[in-house]
């Protein structure tokens, strides 16, 4: 999914999807609007490389099940107008 240098967003909710969020989607870095990950079954951490797609403006992990600390980089993402992590079971300070 690197290879996707050119996206505007990218649509994977509402779908089954399973498994942790793979660290390279911080590869991702010509996404420049969203990135819709919502309504699936995605486990694990966020990834910290998430801090690396800056141009994303909506990020939407919300209603899965994804667990631990919301990693520092994600504060990288100083574009975002839109962060919805709710319906998981993430712990720490935000």
């Amino acid at each position: 999914m690197g290879l996707l240098t050119s996206l505007n967003c990218l649509y994977l909710n509402d779908n089954s999807l399973t498994g942790q969020i793979p660290s390279d989607i911080g590869l991702l870095t010509g996404v420049t609007g969203g990135l819709y990950l919502d309504d699936n079954s995605l486990s694990g951490q966020i990834p910290s490389e998430m801090g690396l797609i800056t141009g994303l403006t909506i990020l939407y992990l919300n209603d899965n099940s994804l667990t631990g600390q919301i990693p520092s980089e994600v504060g990288f993402l100083t574009g975002l107008t839109d962060l919805d992590l709710a319906g998981n079971s993430l712990t720490g300070q935000i």
